[in-house]
């Protein structure tokens, strides 16, 4: 038993319910269409439940890309590389510029930066 004064929240509750539900169905049965079969032939129903008529294509134009001519050019370009390298004169270059500029552990064995700091930590 809720008391005296309980059913009042409870009657107020029931109310607002019925009222929800109510206002949910006006909404809901004046929309247009609820599915595409209420809408007939060459028409659909959309998101806002309106029957929208289907778009037919009428004329499409198909474009065809080849990608021979940069295929052509990126070959080309890959054998003429090739060729260079094959070179004896650039050969030739190529192993005076590595001579010199020495090893590799010549070029690690130099510091990166060179302190431009005037301080100097003594150890104890």
């Amino acid at each position: 038993m809720i008391g005296k004064n309980g059913g009042a929240p409870v009657f107020l509750g029931f109310i607002l319910i019925v009222a929800l539900f109510g206002a949910w169905l006006v909404n809901y049965n004046s929309q247009e269409c609820h599915s595409n079969a209420a809408c007939g032939e060459g028409s659909y129903c959309s998101v806002n439940h309106e029957c929208n008529v289907i778009p037919v294509i009428k004329e499409v134009e198909i474009v065809e890309k080849s990608n021979a001519g940069p295929a052509f050019i990126l070959a080309l370009g890959l054998i003429v590389f090739a060729l260079i390298m094959r070179h004896e004169k650039m050969m030739e270059y190529v192993k005076k510029w590595k001579a010199d500029r020495g090893s590799v552990q010549e070029i690690q064995d130099e510091p990166y930066y060179q302190s431009v700091s005037s301080y100097e930590t003594k150890l104890e």
